[in-house]
């Protein structure tokens, strides 16, 4: 039995739209699933957990998929990003390119698991988010979003551990390789 699928944007969006105004459809993951389960596995990916709520507003605002979050929504969802914030690491010839995952249980223990892949590159307008990480004027922000709906945390934690997965953080590595 496949204990997660890949969702399609339709989806994705139906799933997104019904919960817009509702954050009582949203379940937060429990201490145990975010710190011992979910947790260890995102570092050993690179990721960092985001727990301010201005910080997951910050990441969350230049995703095309999550624009109608309000603030009270966002304590209840999990928040990662691989992205460095070093300017010396940003790679003049690709910008910026990293991933933002989120992470939302619903109040039916499904998790949706939405990865974005980010990228901003050189020369192109720039948004406050942009500005606040300290890139050039005239850079292009580019995203692309990857959903997957997982059945409880051992989904989740096999969704994370599913090639697909690992090739998607493997390429949207986060400009921390020096290679």
């Amino acid at each position: 039995m496949v204990d997660f699928r890949p969702t399609n944007h339709p989806e994705l969006e139906n799933f997104l739209r019904t919960l817009r105004g509702k954050p009582y459809l949203i379940d937060p993951l429990t201490r145990l699933e975010s710190l011992t389960r979910l947790g260890p596995v995102m570092d050993s990916l690179g990721f960092f957990e985001e727990h301010d709520l201005r910080g997951k507003w910050d990441l969350l605002n230049t995703c095309t998929h999550l624009f109608f979050y309000e603030d009270a929504s966002l304590d209840m969802i999990s928040v990662y990003s691989n992205m460095v914030l070093d300017n010396d690491r940003i790679d003049p010839d690709q910008g910026l390119k990293f991933l933002t995952v989120t992470v939302i249980k619903d109040a039916d223990d499904w998790i949706w698991l939405i990865a974005d892949k980010q990228r901003v590159i050189k020369d192109s307008p720039r948004t406050a988010h942009e500005v606040a990480i300290g890139l050039s004027p005239n850079d292009i922000f580019l995203s692309g979003a990857k959903s997957w709906k997982c059945d409880q945390i051992t989904g989740l934690l096999n969704a994370l551990s599913s090639p697909e997965f690992r090739s998607m953080v493997s390429e949207w590595h986060g400009n921390y390789r020096t290679d």
